[in-house]
């Protein structure tokens, strides 16, 4: 940088530099035995390793297009989400619970259920004759074949035209044909699907016998295939319309009592709470007591064994979804029921199919990108007459260094065999933004250098200034992105090793690409510096004595005991929610099954499933004893509906076993023998063949070789109104804490919503564990790369102060704390670091070191007013352009309104506003209000009593200094009093 003109900001005024020898002073032990290696900086460093970039750009651009050949592993890529426990703790209870379940069931994979919910049209009751009649019809050929015609002329022309407007450009003539064929080839396999003649079928047989869903290598699976002991699960369905036809036409038959929520037929029980749901009661009818029903709840249940079996179930799921949403289409007098299902493969296609719509978005901010990053470069070329054709090759690599190092974190991502999931997608939109910040860094202090330096030399004194800061923002970011990688919630775990991966590699290509382009295409002025920078300086020298004013630190000081306490109000308040209504796409149609299950079918059957590991001897009264107190205790629960809800194959046992089972047949005597004495299980195998009670196949492990046969037991109790995750919460809790009371039945829990549970339960504790761990991580960087205490203190205070006033106003902007905010929150920590980390490392710099007529020279900065000069006007520019960048690459996504992408898009909305403010005014204008000799410090001053250099800055001791020219830099003002 040549020394300040006359007449500008800064005049100068010889200083005298002492010359007192540096071996005069004592020395320690540690600084003897490292020897020369004390007076090595990072600024040393970065200077050597611009010199070499400056000498050889070419290769180095090479090796650039070498690493960027990791992108290629992104060949092949697909997305997969797992929604259901993929924002679980690793390390979670829950977990533990699964494994146990899967043990039971025999299977590698966790258990898996879809729920098909049938709900009236025309809004009425699903009870109605006509309607549980529909509810297990199948198509009629004529329904189908009209369904074909409109289904054809639909795609044949609104979608292909609407495909062909909207697209044609981007794609050409060949992929609207490929989407033609497409769409044909579909349409083709619903004309030969295997629909039956026009015949009443059952709706609910068609999906559980006859529908196939293609599983690859020509393979069709049915749901037979894999459903085991629950492929009767729901015939209570069939059960229920035949004996509610009979009871209709004769309404005093007797042995049909149709009452819910346990029907008896011929003496037979019927639990309809299990799929009827949203019911009303109205005794007075004599057919049933049921007067409204909103909901009909078919869950499909399976038994898989292996994964495969999971992947062709999750293809058997998406046909069901596909089948049902074809079928909810339909128009006419027999279509008069909707059908909807819900699993969480379907929920995972849904969320990446919405992932899929921010690719839009992302070339919205690309474009918004182009456009901000050549003004704002070009603004810079023209201040320092730089400015000619070649600032749009500047501005492009630019903008490519963010998307190279995208590119190629994607490829290593798939390479490292990790899953692209939704929040991979919206790493680009981040990264374009944060990870374009050192470019402009390094382009802003390569625009101040002299021009008639050799490109090597200017580039060293360049990265001398740059490097050490650009160094401690990009660590800090890399580290808190790791620090989110081994959080235990997988979804999340993958998106941060993603970022981290590609904020690596942008730092090094700006290093190995950026600077290189740097050389080759902009180093010589083609016209004289504007005559603006003069105004600018005096603005900024007015704006530093303000800054430093006591009556503002003061002012400063007030304000931010405000904003502190709103901050810390918000964020003690901050719930820990995981509300899945909001992770779900907007406009996916299976929020309304959600939202089915989650107000309907919940508040009036909320099941857990309870496992007895341990073997049962119930011909032993008192340990049988124990397992009735356990059931006991599980049903005398205050949300429980009731022992007669409950599934026990135990309880069945006996009162088949004291019941039909013990009554013996003499068919010479034609008398009836009572066999039953004590429970034993000698009438277990008959139990399980009875058609009532074969079910129970399922919740028992047997081993009639072992003296106690019944080696495990599961058990399922029904509970109502549990209706918030309040509730959810406290009753996992009370489920988790009777079974830890049964140490000799070994008894665990398993509930559909138990990961959930506790991802909640672990979320303030992994937010504050690693809201600590983060802020260590970002001091330690501080401590190793801006090495003066005092700045150390400050830049990590400002960083919490950000942090804080992110946490505590995202409260305020309606959001609570779940696995995606504890991770946005996180990644603001990380951004923080660019806000203060330049600041502070540019204002505890001495001397600003310049080369004039081949002799090296340095400015004394003996002021706070000067410092905070020297500071901003190295990180201003870049500061705002960085800042906007990141705006304008993920505001975007707020048009989209999916919950998702907009918790990073408030997240980083609020730590711009307040890492602006923090850097630009408050750090600032603290800093000013300590004495200058504090920031000569370092840390090894401190332990080894000694003087050394600061790593961001590349001059040595400045008692040592005895040759080089030594100036102060003070503001003008200030120089007139002199």
């Amino acid at each position: 940088m040549a020394p300040p003109a006359e007449g500008e900001e800064f005049i100068h005024r010889p200083t005298v530099v002492s010359t007192a020898s540096a071996t005069s002073r004592p020395r320690h032990k540690t600084f003897e035995l490292l020897g020369p290696f004390n007076n090595i900086s990072l600024a040393d460093m970065y200077k050597v390793c611009g010199k070499i970039i400056g000498k050889f750009p070419i290769p180095f651009i090479i090796a650039t297009a070498i690493m960027c050949s990791a992108s290629l592993g992104a060949i092949g890529l697909q997305m997969k989400d797992n929604v259901r426990d993929g924002y679980t703790p690793k390390n979670s209870q829950s977990r533990l619970e699964n494994r146990i379940y899967r043990e039971f069931l025999g299977s590698e994979g966790d258990p898996v259920m879809t729920t098909v919910l049938m709900t009236a049209k025309d809004g009425g009751s699903m009870h109605r004759i006509e309607y549980l009649e529909e509810a297990q019809r199948k198509f009629r050929n004529s329904e189908i074949q009209k369904f074909r015609n409109q289904d054809i002329q639909k795609f044949g022309n609104s979608e292909i035209q609407k495909f062909r407007n909207s697209e044609i450009q981007k794609f050409g003539n060949s992929e609207i044909q490929k989407f033609r064929n497409s769409i044909i080839q579909k349409l083709r396999k619903l004309r030969n699907s295997k629909i039956p003649n026009p015949t009443i079928f059952q709706q609910w047989l068609y999906i559980s016998k006859n529908l196939s869903a293609d599983v690859g290598n020509g393979e069709f699976m049915k749901f037979g295939d894999f459903c085991g002991h629950y492929c009767q699960a729901n015939d209570i369905l069939n059960y229920f319309l035949s004996a509610y036809k009979t009871k209709s036409e004769d309404p005093k038959r007797e042995g049909y009592q149709l009452d819910y929520p346990i029907a008896t037929i011929m003496g037979y029980q019927l639990h309809l709470e299990r799929n009827f749901f949203g019911v009303t009661i109205n005794q007075s009818d004599p057919v049933t007591n049921i007067q409204d029903m909103r909901v009909l709840a078919l869950p499909v249940l399976s038994e898989v064994k292996t994964f495969e079996d999971t992947d062709k179930l999750n293809k058997w799921e998406l046909a069901v979804y596909n089948y049902a949403t074809i079928y909810s289409a339909l128009e006419g007098p027999h279509n008069l029921v909707e059908i909807n299902v819900i699993g969480a493969e379907v929920v995972d296609t849904e969320m990446n199919k919405d992932a899929q719509k921010m690719v839009p978005y992302f070339i919205v901010g690309i474009i918004s990108m182009i456009l901000f990053i050549f003004l704002t470069v070009s603004i810079s070329a023209s201040y320092y007459g730089y400015f000619s054709w070649r600032i749009a090759l500047i501005a492009l690599a630019c903008l490519m260094v963010p998307i190279l190092a995208i590119l190629s974190a994607f490829g290593i991502n798939n390479m490292l065999g990790n899953r692209t999931n939704s929040p991979m997608m919206i790493m680009p939109f981040l990264i374009n933004g944060i990870g374009v910040n050192d470019a402009f860094l390094t382009l802003q202090n390569w625009l101040q250098h002299s021009p008639d330096l050799p490109s090597g030399k200017r580039l060293g004194y360049m990265l001398a200034e740059a490097g050490p800061s650009i160094t401690t923002t990009t660590l800090t970011n890399v580290i808190v992105f790791l620090i989110g990688w081994m959080n235990p919630t997988e979804e999340m775990s993958i998106f941060c090793l993603g970022c981290a991966i590609s904020l690596l590699l942008a730092y090094v290509y700006t290093l190995t690409f950026f600077c290189p382009i740097l050389v080759l295409l902009l180093t010589e002025r083609v016209k004289e510096p504007s005559k603006l920078e003069s105004v600018f300086n005096k603005a900024l020298g007015f704006y530093a004595k303000i800054i430093c004013s006591r009556w503002t630190f003061l002012l400063l000081i007030v304000g931010s005991l405000v904003y502190w306490g709103f901050g810390i109000y918000g964020t003690l308040g901050i719930r820990a929610v995981l509300n899945t209504a909001k992770i779900l796409p907007l406009e996916t149609p299976i929020r309304k099954p959600n939202r089915i299950i989650e107000e309907t079918v919940w508040k009036e059957f909320y099941p857990v499933t309870v496992i007895v590991n341990n073997p049962v001897d119930i011909g032993n009264p008192a340990k049988l004893s124990i397992f009735d107190s356990l059931v006991a205790d599980f049903e005398s629960m205050e949300k429980c509906r009731g022992s007669e809800y409950t599934i026990s194959p135990i309880r069945d046992y006996q009162t088949y076993f004291y019941g039909v089972g013990a009554e013996e047949f003499d068919y010479e005597e034609e008398t009836v023998t009572n066999t039953s004495t004590s429970l034993d299980t000698s009438k277990l195998s008959a139990f399980l063949a009875s058609p009532i009670y074969k079910h129970h196949k399922g919740t028992l492990k047997l081993n009639f070789s072992d003296p106690v046969p019944i080696r495990k037991v599961q058990l399922i109790f029904a509970y109502e109104n549990v209706t918030s995750w309040d509730d959810r919460i406290q009753i996992m809790k009370d489920w988790r804490h009777i079974a830890s009371s049964y140490k000799s039945l070994n008894v665990s829990v398993w509930n559909v919503n138990a990961m959930f549970v506790d991802q909640m339960l672990s979320l303030k504790g992994l937010a504050i564990s690693n809201a600590l761990v983060t802020l260590g991580c970002m001091a330690a960087v501080c401590i190793v790369f801006i090495r003066n205490p005092l700045s150390v203190c400050l830049a990590t205070a400002a960083i919490l102060s950000i942090s804080l006033g992110v946490t505590g106003y995202l409260c305020f902007w309606d959001l609570d704390l779940d696995p995606v905010t504890l991770c946005a929150v996180i990644v603001s920590i990380g951004m923080s670091v660019d806000f203060v980390a330049h600041v502070a490392c540019h204002y505890q710099v001495r001397f600003k070191e310049f080369e004039e007529d081949g002799i090296v020279k340095k400015i004394e900065m003996k002021t706070p007013e000067s410092r905070v000069v020297n500071s901003l006007s190295n990180v201003l520019w870049p500061m705002v352009q960085s800042a906007f960048s990141t705006l304008l690459c993920v505001l975007p996504l707020a048009i989209l309104q999916n919950y998702l992408p907009m918790v990073f898009v408030k997240t980083i909305l609020l730590v711009v506003i307040w890492g602006m403010f923090h850097g630009l005014v408050l750090l600032p204008c603290i800093l000013a209000q300590f004495p200058l000799s504090v920031f000569n410090k370092t840390f090894s001053d401190l332990l080894f009593g000694r003087t050394s250099s600061s790593s961001c800055s590349s001059e040595t001791d400045s008692d040592e200094d005895t040759t080089a020219e030594a100036q102060e830099m003070l503001p003008l003002a200030g120089a007139e009093k002199a």
